[in-house]
């Protein structure tokens, strides 16, 4: 499956930048981050492409992976209260293959007057 990740950004929010593949620097609990095929980031998404296959498959020349781990940085530019959509993954020829996960409600307030 050529599965796409899409995660939506909320308006005040942005792409801070995504995180190479191998372990998150100075964030140890992110730990073995995969290689997207391709990435693409606009002001209000930002989207990831995989290969997945089972194990030991011999799907993509056995270059498909059964799971992968990503992360993006992301910078709240203005305070106040948010809902941070939920992240879909779809099959790009098959769309009735997806998964969802839930929205979140965060709230921002502004940094402390030094």
């Amino acid at each position: 499956h050529r599965a796409l990740l899409n995660m939506g950004l909320p308006p005040g929010w942005e792409l801070a930048g995504d995180l190479s593949a191998g372990k998150g620097h100075g964030l140890p609990w992110l730990k073995n981050l995969s290689t997207p095929e391709a990435t693409a980031a606009t002001d209000d998404r930002y989207e990831a492409a995989f290969k997945m296959a089972p194990k030991d498959s011999q799907a993509f020349d056995g270059d498909g992976i059964p799971d992968f781990k990503t992360a993006i940085l992301l910078r709240a530019v203005t305070p106040g209260h948010y809902l941070l959509p939920g992240v879909t993954l779809s099959d790009m020829f098959h769309p009735s293959i997806f998964a969802r996960s839930a929205g979140r409600k965060v709230s921002v307030t502004a940094a402390p007057a030094s």
